[in-house]
This record gives structure tokens, sequence and C-alpha cells, in this order.
């Protein structure tokens, strides 16, 4: 079953400069960050993940904590902030709740986003391996099959280093919950 984790922004933000682009938020599918671009030029909406381009911008980090999605076009980073969100904190209940009904990386990204800056930083180096998984399954055609073999070989890599990350992110957001919650249990 798939399990989505919404965050819905209030506010949005330019980021073109061919035309106006509008981020407009971010969700959590498949154990991976997705978020939702528009472009008033091209009249089209969006949904990418790190590594994948939108009006010539290319998705390359997102740091959960700060709600800051960097896009980069031609060697060029431009910083995203999302302006305001659903998801406000009234008080310390409010943040166990959201805790305590959350599993997986969905739970790491909200955890991040509380302030666990040891999860941050996990998740911001698997953030660096998806990018870098995105752009090698992107070889242009053409290339020599030395070049392939080199190709699928960092893709193999790669995905075991993604995997590797994922594990250690689901196991330092469950003992973080364990402990927030003030007990030795799962989430």
């Amino acid at each position: 079953m798939l399990r989505l984790f919404t965050l819905i922004v209030i506010g949005s933000v330019a980021l073109s400069a061919r035309g106006e682009s509008v981020f407009n938020g971010i969700t959590v599918a498949r154990d991976q960050p997705r978020f939702s671009l528009f472009s008033e030029e091209e009249k089209t909406n969006e949904w990418i993940s790190l590594g994948e381009s939108f009006v010539g911008f290319t998705a390359v980090a997102f740091d959960p904590q700060t709600g800051v999605l960097t896009l980069e076009k031609n060697h060029l980073r431009k910083d995203l902030r999302l302006q305001g969100s659903v998801v406000k904190d009234a008080g310390p209940e409010d943040a166990k709740a959201r805790i305590r009904n959350l599993k997986g990386l969905e739970l790491a990204y909200e955890l991040a986003r509380q302030g666990d800056e040891k999860i941050k930083a996990l998740l911001t180096t698997y953030q660096r391996i998806l990018a870098r998984l995105a752009e090698a399954n992107a070889l242009p055609a053409g290339k020599s099959d030395a070049e392939r073999i080199a190709n699928n070989t960092a893709i193999v890599f790669l995905r075991n280093q993604a995997e590797d990350f994922r594990m250690q992110i689901l196991g330092a957001a469950a003992a973080q919950a364990a402990r927030l919650l003030g007990n030795s249990a799962k989430p």
C-alpha cells in the first residue's frame, strides 16, 4: 500500500528566468521526496524527484528542516524556500502525534523538519545518492560499450549505497521516534 505524507504549501516562490515558475509543495511517496512545480509560462504542473528536471532546472537537494529546495541550471544554483505550510507545530503534543502516525522515510523527514541534525545529514546524503543515480540512469544514447558497462556498474553501486543509507535512516528515525515518544517500542 502506498503511504503518502503530503506537505501542502500556502505560499509560492518564483524560480525561473524564462518565465515565472512556482514551487507548490512536497510529498514523500515510495521513500522518495517529490516536488510540485508549476510553470506560468508553459501552464504546466509537474511532480519531480531529485535529479529530475522541470523547465530546464534540475532538483539537486532538499533540506526538510528549512524547507529549501535547491535547483540547478547551467551550473548555477538557486535555493527556493517553502513560504508556509498547513503543518504547523501548535505544541509538543501535536509534534508527537505526527511522529506517532508516520513511518519510514515520512517519519525521517518529519524528524528532520523538527530539527534532528543526524537524520537531516543522513537524508541529505541519501538525496545526493538518489540524484547521482538519476543522472546515471539518464545515460545518453550513442555511448560506447565500455561507457555503458561503467555506467551500469555505477548504477548498481549507487542503488546499493542508496539502500544502505535508506536502512540507516529508517533505523535512526525509529529509534529517535521511540525516544521522543517515551518508549522503546518501534513506532
